[in-house]
């Protein structure tokens, strides 16, 4: 399956089989975790696999979840965030998101559960004594009648309700983009997820880059939601074969309605 197909197909899974992964599975795992960190320990993150899912669940149970609710699981990867700074909450995700797109690989579902709200004793009792976790992937065998690959209808922004040219305020005309050969990786990064399908991202055409904005700035949630588009950006570019690289601009300032992220080359 090609990025663009996974992307389209995304889905978390909310409830998983009650059956532990295999031996085999962990060690793979184990193994993503392991190279995911060698990356993550620039930004101060650190990801950590927890074997006893109803250690953890019933700790954070009431506390946290989808909308309240807790997502059950045999296992769970904590994101840790040594030293919390937007940086490390962006980047956090950009390679938790990545761990997604490895996982999927060997038919380990996945779903994202915020516990941010969650207290600091519940987190220690579900972490062994750390707090610095506001974000959990749950992990496990989807439920055979949910399966894989099967193709998801949901509402999403048009490409020129999200690429703008020059300005905020100036919708990119999808020709242009073609002239540029990226209306189809704008075309899929629409499937890109995001707190409550809220689609706060906002591209802008400047020179030979785009800025990226989140709209309705609120907090470590779009720091998440950032740093997970810029990773489908990233990736989507690769499999058409285009070299990017993420940084930051020092002269662009934020707005009333928009918080500027960083900038990308195309």
């Amino acid at each position: 399956m090609s990025m663009n197909e996974f992307l389209e197909n995304r889905k978390s899974i909310r409830d998983f089989k009650s059956k532990d992964l295999s031996d085999s599975d962990l060690k793979q795992v184990e193994s993503v975790i392991s190279d995911i960190n060698k990356l993550s320990k620039e930004y101060s993150v650190e990801y950590k696999l927890y074997n006893d899912g109803s250690k953890v669940y019933n700790a954070l149970e009431g506390q946290g979840g989808y909308e309240g609710t807790m997502i059950k699981a045999n296992h769970y990867i904590a994101m840790q965030v040594n030293e919390k700074s937007e940086e490390a909450f962006i980047f956090g995700a950009y390679y938790l998101e990545s761990m997604i797109t490895k996982l999927d690989k060997f038919k380990i579902g996945s779903c994202w559960v915020t516990i941010s709200k969650a207290s600091e004793e519940s987190k220690k009792s579900a972490f062994d004594g750390n707090f610095n976790v506001d974000f959990l992937l749950a992990i496990g065998y989807a439920p055979n009648e949910l399966g894989f690959g099967k193709k998801r209808f949901s509402s999403r922004i048009g490409v020129e309700d999200f690429v703008c040219d020059g300005s905020l305020s100036v919708p990119m005309d999808i020709d242009k983009l073609q002239n540029y050969g990226l209306d189809e990786l704008f075309s899929y990064l629409r499937f890109a997820p995001s707190t409550k399908n809220e689609q706060p991202w906002r591209f802008v055409l400047n020179d030979d880059n785009f800025d990226l904005y989140i709209e309705q700035y609120k907090g470590v949630d779009n720091l998440i939601d950032a740093g997970i588009v810029m990773y489908y950006y990233k990736e989507l570019s690769s499999y058409n074969n285009i070299d990017v690289n993420w940084f930051v601009k020092d002269n662009i300032s934020d707005t009333d309605k928009f918080k500027y992220i960083a900038s990308v080359n195309f």
